[in-house]
């Protein structure tokens, strides 16, 4: 398990049984950068959030939220296929005229 995306933590913690109005405030300090207010990691604590992943919440200087990161691999994807199936039909088209 692991923190790939600012959505995960507060879905995460809500799934842990922190208050959404709680969970949303700690994924935005957390994806700023900012990191966790000590009442924050208390509240953690209380609801068995694992030491990693307080650690962790600390660490974080930036995060992607998740509709950026799919916008990223679909574009990958896109780019590949055009490598891959178009670039490929104009080099064949160039080198027979």
């Amino acid at each position: 398990s692991c923190i790939c995306t600012r959505d995960d933590i507060m879905i995460y913690l809500i799934n842990k049984g922190l208050p959404p109005s709680d969970s949303f405030k700690i994924m935005e300090s957390v994806r700023k950068g900012k990191g966790l207010k000590p009442d924050w990691e208390t509240l953690m604590r209380e609801n068995s959030v694992p030491e990693w992943y307080i650690d962790s919440c600390k660490k974080i200087k930036y995060m992607f939220p998740k509709a950026h990161a799919c916008a990223y691999v679909t574009m990958a994807f896109r780019i590949a296929y055009y490598k891959v199936h178009i670039s490929a039909y104009v080099r064949i088209r160039s080198s027979i005229t």
